[in-house]
């Protein structure tokens, strides 16, 4: 059987990748989809969520393991092509089964370890990409949901007067809903009004404003009178009848759209103005004045009121006039009883023109902040029919407010509620009190922004009496945001679907390079059994060795693992049949993988080599072994040169078969190497003293052509063993000795 890796050691790797790019797939294409989970699912995830972090943990790390596997067979398919032709040290060998399995082996030298420990640290990345991108996500997703809003069909209230105020008006738990706000609902509308600047802080944030009802709802910002039936029902239990959910499946949020008037104002001083507030009579023995309050408006609506305090500083009147036409535009206006002089003077003289404009709102609720966010449309549409009966009321209620709360006996209640939110606005950072013009401004600005929170409060009221006084709505198309569970975060997807692109792009070209050549062979290096094995059948040159070196030290070898002995080795997994010393020194002939010295090996190949030749010469199939001495005759011989000054340590190493073409007699005197050479003696038919003429090497892995003119005169010894020859050294020994050493080309060396 052919000496290749298994089928299942190559191709393992290739469902794994396929099972963990697959996921990752699906991830990348849910998430482009933009993928929610229902909310049953959602709350499932939500009530069981240690269980849920365990579940995602395991089957992060089992994806993460099939990654780095993925990418451990292809260092390790790699690596054992390598190892088929080329010899390794123990230490390298040993940084490869760290990287075949991805563990720190801390007894590497610093360079390797460092190596390594980057290597062990990144497999575990991921794993931790793989967490985020199965971890599930809560959030929410919209469903389409049903609405009430209010119709205006029924017109009963626009006609609504105080001494009807028990018709027009419910009391509910969650408040008081009337057609008649400045009577029931003033204490509300003015508190708003009073503050309606910080609505609008000066960074442009928004500020909440609490909701008339006690719902519990605030808004962010503006209401324009919208979303009066927020928190007047259970859209859950609305959401439940259309879904069909029967679990009480929570909605976290719902916007909607919804038609109705925005109101805005603008504010002046109009010194021409024909409304004003004069002391009209002080009965006999009272303390209080009684001041008259009365004129007309540019559309030539009329008001008159009247009014009382201890002081014409303290009187402060406010009147509103409507247009016959909701389009057109009203107006509002502010008279003092001392003119520009009292508590209130900066207030007298000014008029505020209204208008209304039919836009769509976009309602957006959040059910679990509690919070409602109006934000009006840029188009216009048509104007409501009920928009007249609409705006003349609301300008009737707003004329009706400054007439009964224009004074008390000691303040006037509605010039409180203006001065009170102009200093809201001075106080903003960078208002200069002493500046005219900045005063100025932010005395309309001031009243302009309460005029309209009065304004958007009306409307809001009259809205909810609508539902809530004569139920009168209509069914409104909304969305609701329901809880929902996405998976993962993007970011992690993407970048969880990008390495195990990489990892199958790195496995694949392996693959092509491993085919295009003697492949990765059945020996494992990584597998223990397969090591010991090899190594026994070996024979005992590698301990041996390791044992010599321990003992030249003064030492024995322990099994350290760290032994820079044993590391510094270099060895071969060879490949095919070979001899090795088997026990008693016998000699046997062994097949398959077998680990040695790389010397030995190469030894063992060059003694191959010369025993097929001299079979040949045997057989008739080979050359003559030698020519007379007379013509230049051929020798092959396989020598090695050993240094005479230091017998115990062999010059050369590296792993090549010399072919000596001898051009001059072999003279028969012997220079024998000392007695504690660990080498054999040499032939004493062959003398050191000998002249080489150019020479051809054939090396394992390709050919060296050599041009050799080299005399040895006794410095060194040449022995007829076959043992390699190092270049590099014999290019060190050249200063030395008589000859001269030529390297013309090399290939593989």
């Amino acid at each position: 059987m052919a000496d290749k890796a298994s089928f299942s050691s190559r191709y393992l790797a290739i469902p794994v990748l396929t099972l963990s790019t697959s996921v990752a797939t699906i991830l990348v294409v849910l998430n482009v989809f933009k993928y929610k989970s229902g909310p049953n699912l959602a709350i499932s995830v939500a009530e069981n969520a240690t269980l849920v972090s365990q579940l995602v943990h395991v089957v992060s790390r089992i994806l993460g393991t099939l990654l780095v596997y993925a990418l451990c067979c292809a260092i390790n398919l790699s690596a054992r092509s390598y190892l088929r032709q080329n010899p390794i040290t123990l230490d390298r060998l040993k940084l490869l089964v760290g990287l075949c399995v991805a563990r720190i082996d801390w007894s590497l030298p610093t360079f390797p370890l460092l190596f390594l420990l980057l290597f062990v640290l990144a497999s575990s990345v991921p794993g931790i990409l793989w967490t985020g991108a199965l971890t599930p996500v809560a959030t929410t997703k919209l469903t389409n949901y049903q609405l009430p809003l209010p119709a205006y069909l029924n017109t009963t209230g626009f006609d609504a007067e105080v001494s009807d105020n028990a018709t027009y008006t419910v009391n509910t738990e969650i408040g008081t809903f009337s057609w008649l706000p400045w009577f029931n609902l003033q204490g509300s509308i003015i508190q708003a009004a009073r503050d309606a600047s910080n609505s609008s802080t000066a960074n442009g944030g928004l500020r909440s404003h609490a909701k008339l009802d006690r719902s519990g709802f605030a808004y962010t910002g503006r209401s324009y009178g919208m979303g009066a039936g927020v928190g007047l029902g259970n859209p859950t239990d609305s959401y439940e009848q259309q879904t069909g959910h029967a679990f009480g499946v929570p909605i976290t949020g719902y916007k909607f759209v919804e038609e109705g008037l925005l109101p805005t104002a603008s504010c002046a001083y109009n010194q021409s103005s024909a409304f004003s507030l004069e002391q009209f009579w002080v009965p006999p023995s009272w303390s209080i004045a009684i001041f008259n309050a009365d004129g007309f408006f540019p559309n030539n609506a009329t008001t008159i009121h009247a009014a009382v305090g201890l002081s014409p500083n303290q009187v402060v009147n406010m009147a509103a006039g409507s247009s016959p036409n909701a389009s057109s535009t009203h107006y509002m206006a502010l008279a003092t009883g001392n003119g520009t002089f009292g508590d209130y003077g900066r207030l007298d003289k000014i008029q505020c023109d209204i208008h209304f404009e039919p836009k769509r709102f976009t309602v957006d609720v959040n059910t679990t902040l509690k919070t409602i966010s109006v934000v009006p449309g840029v188009d216009d549409i048509a104007m409501p029919a009920h928009a007249h009966n609409l705006t003349h009321r609301l300008l009737k209620g707003l004329d009706v407010m400054g007439g009964v709360f224009d004074t008390s006996i000691w303040i006037s209640i509605m010039g409180d509620v203006f001065i009170h939110n102009i200093q809201n606005i001075e106080a903003r950072p960078g208002i200069d009190t002493s500046d005219l013009v900045a005063t100025e401004k932010a005395t309309f600005t001031g009243v302009k922004d309460s005029l309209e929170s009065m304004l958007d409060n009306l409307l809001l009221a009259f809205a909810s009496a609508q539902l809530m006084v004569y139920n009168d709505s209509h069914s409104a198309p909304a969305q609701a945001y329901v809880q929902a569970t996405a998976i993962g975060t993007p970011r992690d997807i993407y970048f969880v679907f990008a390495l195990n692109v990489v990892v199958c792009v790195v496995y694949a070209a392996v693959l092509v390079f491993l085919s295009r050549g003697p492949g990765p062979g059945k020996f494992n290096f990584v597998d223990v059994k397969s090591v010991v094995v090899g190594t026994s059948r070996g024979g005992n040159g590698i301990g041996e060795r390791v044992e010599r070196a321990h003992r030249e030290r003064g030492g024995r070898w322990m099994g350290e693992e760290d032994d820079e002995v044993a590391g510094g080795l270099k060895v071969r997994f060879r490949h095919g049949e070979m001899e090795v010393k088997g026990e008693k020194e016998r000699t046997n002939a062994v097949g398959g993988v077998v680990v040695v010295l790389a010397d030995e090996d190469e030894r063992t190949e060059n003694q191959d080599e010369h025993r097929r030749r001299r079979r040949g010469r045997r057989d008739g199939r080979g050359e003559d072994a030698r020519s007379s001495s007379s013509s230049s005759s051929l020798a092959r011989e396989s020598i090695s040169i050993y240094s005479s000054d230091n017998s115990s340590r062999r010059v050369t190493s590296a792993p090549f078969l010399y072919t000596l073409f001898n051009t001059s007699p072999l003279p028969t005197t012997l220079t024998t190497p000392p007695s504690r050479s660990p080498f054999p003696r040499p032939d004493p038919n062959f003398n050191p003293n000998l002249t080489c003429a150019p020479a051809k090497v054939q090396h394992r892995h390709g050919a060296f052509n050599l041009n050799l003119d080299i005399t040895f005169s006794g410095t060194f010894i040449a022995v007829p063993v076959p043992v390699p020859i190092n270049i590099p050294e014999l290019k060190k020994l050249d200063s030395r000795s008589r000859g001269r050493l030529h390297l013309t080309r090399s290939v593989g060396e």
